[in-house]
């Protein structure tokens, strides 16, 4: 899944494209274990294609709300700041769309 398709750009066309690359990956385990992990690194990920792809932007909140309270438990600050960082432009994304 491409993030960067599915909040920064967000338009009509890349929201198809992501939704397309997420089909193609389906079989695949790995990746799809990873989407479904409850690891802040991999919830913003999870949040946005809840958002934009599964257009359920309630559920989205709720795993931005859970990303935010495990994000704390990083050991690696840079990492912390990276996560905080999608979280907020996906939730700025997610206000616009209302």
């Amino acid at each position: 899944m491409d993030f960067l398709a599915l909040v920064y750009f967000g338009d009509e066309l890349s929201v198809q494209q992501a939704g397309n690359r997420l089909t193609e990956k389906r079989k695949d385990r790995i990746f799809q274990k990873l989407l479904t992990m409850g690891h802040p690194v991999f919830l913003p990920y999870r949040a946005a294609k809840v958002a934009f792809i599964d257009s359920d932007t309630d559920w989205a909140r709720e795993l931005i709300t859970q990303a935010r309270e495990l994000n704390n438990s990083q050991q690696n600050p840079g990492l912390e700041h990276s996560v905080t960082c999608m979280l907020d432009i996906l939730e700025a994304r997610l206000a616009s769309q209302v």
